[in-house]
């Protein structure tokens, strides 16, 4: 029977994977952020029109 044996990784892989994966989630906090900030504004300039309006 084989033993795998523990192989260690390499630190400037691992922290490339992590640096990686930190710019994964800015990239998504900040498109999410963008995405509710338009939505926001619109939805304000909208209610300024009604309120003009009514």
């Amino acid at each position: 029977m084989e033993t795998q044996e523990y192989n260690p990784i390499d630190k400037q892989l691992a922290l490339t994977i992590r640096q990686e994966y930190r710019l994964t989630v800015i990239k998504k906090v900040a498109r999410t952020t963008l995405r509710i900030s338009w939505k926001t504004l619109l939805y304000a300039v909208f209610l300024t029109f009604a309120n003009i309006l009514v």
